[in-house]
């Protein structure tokens, strides 16, 4: 057992670091530039979705319109401030994302905290908004402002509107009508804008493992799942690999997503019926 752990211990480990050294955490920054070039085609009346040839551009901006907008003011300050500071901001969010699983004390959580919290720092290198969405997941899918964080989510990457299904096997109906509502006032600005030019391709970073039929059962199953979980801080878990499976394509950080749920067992229990 000893040297099972060990074994176990050490590839967590191997893992992290490669993540934390590897090629791919060099804080470019390239999908906060992202956000910025949107913010400031947005302050001079330029298209906020242009047209571009290469699915892979970073200029690329995959969002709702809201998200652009926050970004305004920030166009105002220096650029290399905000890069700094937009990166400061995710590093943060992602150790308060594996905060939970760390403070648990527990062998399994402390090296889930360690795999995941090393690919959410690399996250964070390419300026991603992954950290902080998850963060917010993580820290209020289960509290009454679920909704409005899963609702943010949808609006930004599409398929955590899955989380939805844990109020649904809940039979939280309240909660099932705000998260509609929310990501619909989230997303239904963007018809206001020429969206003819919209990347909905998914690119070619990493391709999803499993052929796209297949990862549609995986996704109806872990569905199912929470359904049997319902009563679980585990059906975030559950709910979490429907959310993997049905993204288009796998990209380093694709296991951060089972983040989501870890700090449900902290909400009152008042709060989940």
């Amino acid at each position: 057992m000893r040297l099972a752990q060990a074994i176990v211990i050490g590839l967590v480990i191997g893992f992290a670091l490669a993540a934390l050294t590897g090629p791919g955490t060099n804080w470019w920054l390239k999908d906060a530039d992202a956000y910025w070039n949107a913010a400031l085609r947005l302050r001079t009346g330029q298209p906020l979705y242009p047209p571009l040839a290469n699915v892979e551009d970073p200029e690329i901006y995959r969002y709702s319109p809201w998200f652009a907008f926050l970004w305004i003011p920030f166009t105002f300050l220096p650029h290399e401030v905000v890069r700094v500071g937009w990166g400061a901001i995710l590093v943060v969010s992602a150790l308060a994302c594996v905060w939970p699983a760390a403070r648990t004390r527990h062998l399994a959580g402390i090296l889930l905290a360690v795999l995941l919290g090393a690919l959410l720092i690399r996250t964070a290198s390419s300026g991603n908004v992954q950290p902080l969405m998850l963060a917010a997941l993580v820290w209020g899918v289960d509290r009454r402002s679920g909704p409005l964080w899963i609702a943010v989510a949808a609006s930004l990457k599409a398929v955590p509107f899955l989380y939805l299904a844990v109020y649904v096997v809940r039979r939280e109906w309240g909660r099932v009508a705000w998260t509609v509502l929310l990501t619909l006032a989230l997303v239904a600005p963007i018809l206001l804008f020429d969206i003819k030019s919209y990347p909905f391709e998914a690119g070619y970073l990493v391709d999803a493992p499993i052929p796209t039929p297949l990862s549609w059962l995986v996704v109806m199953a872990a569905l199912v799942a929470t359904w049997w979980l319902r009563s679980r801080p585990l059906a975030w878990t559950a709910a979490s690999a429907a959310v993997l499976f049905a993204l288009p394509r796998w990209v380093p950080y694709f296991p951060t997503w089972y983040v989501v749920g870890t700090a449900a067992p902290s909400a009152p229990a008042r709060e989940v019926s």
